[in-house]
């Protein structure tokens, strides 16, 4: 079958172009697209450079399609059936990797945003923290809004910080509490303040800006986590001892510093297995079809895979695109 597909050709260049999907062998789907996801932080990297990437790139990690046939050992879904996959901004594709049947009655323009969501509860997995404990998130990108929900969810009180107001609209708008404009200190002194000057118990970077770890551990409680959900990118020269000693000295903090990547999890459940990447997407689809974990309000534009390359363009500018759908129908 031939299909299309959105190609990193290199530094500032994307393209439509075609090539051939094959029969789902084992364990695959073959699904037909309905829309696609961009992930705003690693997809602009690629395509400003500031990542490094082999070219050509087959661009996309989210989407929802419709299942046109599976392959053997596959049991779980039917042609017919709508799916979430980790899947390629394409029209025709196969699913290598995870999926999961939506939820009856779940549009797919909510469903995908469970992408993004799966990055966000992994800074909850991987952290330290309970019932009643306290928690900031710097950014509120998509990546750091669903985390700060998340921790919502869990019973935590969260200090949400972005500089952007529109991101702080669209956090208050997601049923974020607290909601902080940072300021000149980076929210230092308003999060100090509202814990009583202790700190908080986890603090998450949702950022992917390494400069902003050793705020993240000077807003942090003693004995507190700093968790990076964002990859962190870019250069930045430091003296590495003051952040060392942050994580070390007791005096000034004894912080630990946890990496939050997704894929740290297992991808599928497994007896004496806590957590999975397959049984959070389960759970995900079932917070947003339940209202639960809100992503309405963080769609921003729907546009078509055709102007790909004007919409790449304008991922550089947080308030211009937050949460940009590809519409493959």
């Amino acid at each position: 079958m031939q299909s299309e597909r959105l190609v990193l050709t290199g530094v500032g260049q994307v393209e439509l172009q075609t090539y051939q999907v094959g029969e789902p062998g084992a364990g695959q789907v073959l699904y037909r697209t309905l829309v696609t996801l961009i992930s705003p932080g690693t997809e602009s990297a690629r395509f400003t450079g500031l990542q490094p990437t082999p070219y050509p790139m087959a661009l996309g990690n989210a989407a929802v399609g419709e299942v046109l046939a599976v392959g053997p050992e596959v049991t779980d879904v039917v042609a017919g059936d709508r799916i979430f996959t980790y899947g390629q901004h394409a029209r025709f594709a196969l699913s290598n990797l995870l999926y999961a049947k939506l939820p009856s009655g779940l549009a797919p323009e909510r469903a995908v945003f469970v992408r993004l969501a799966g990055v966000g509860i992994a800074a909850l997995r991987v952290a330290d923290i309970t019932l009643g404990e306290t928690a900031a998130v710097i950014g509120l990108g998509p990546v750091g809004n669903f985390a700060a929900q998340l921790y919502q969810l869990a019973g935590a009180t969260v200090w949400g910080l972005d500089l952007s107001a529109r991101r702080r609209a669209l956090g208050t708008a997601c049923g974020l509490r607290q909601v902080l404009d940072p300021g000149p200190d980076g929210g230092l002194a308003a999060v100090k303040t509202a814990t009583g000057g202790h700190g908080v118990k986890v603090t998450v970077e949702a950022v992917g800006n390494p400069r902003l770890v050793p705020l993240a551990c000077q807003m942090t409680a003693p004995r507190g986590e700093v968790v990076l959900a964002g990859s962190p990118r870019g250069e930045w020269q430091t003296d590495a001892t003051e952040l060392l000693n942050l994580v070390h000295l007791w005096g000034n903090g004894c912080i630990t510093l946890k990496g939050a990547h997704e894929w740290r999890l297992p991808a599928r459940p497994a007896d004496g297995v806590r957590h999975s990447l397959l049984g959070d997407l389960r759970l995900l689809l079932e917070l947003v079809a339940g209202d639960r974990l809100l992503v309405a309000p963080l769609h921003t534009d729907t546009v078509q895979p055709s102007d790909a390359a004007a919409v790449y363009q304008r991922l550089s500018d947080k308030d211009a695109a937050v949460g940009v759908l590809f519409d493959w129908r």
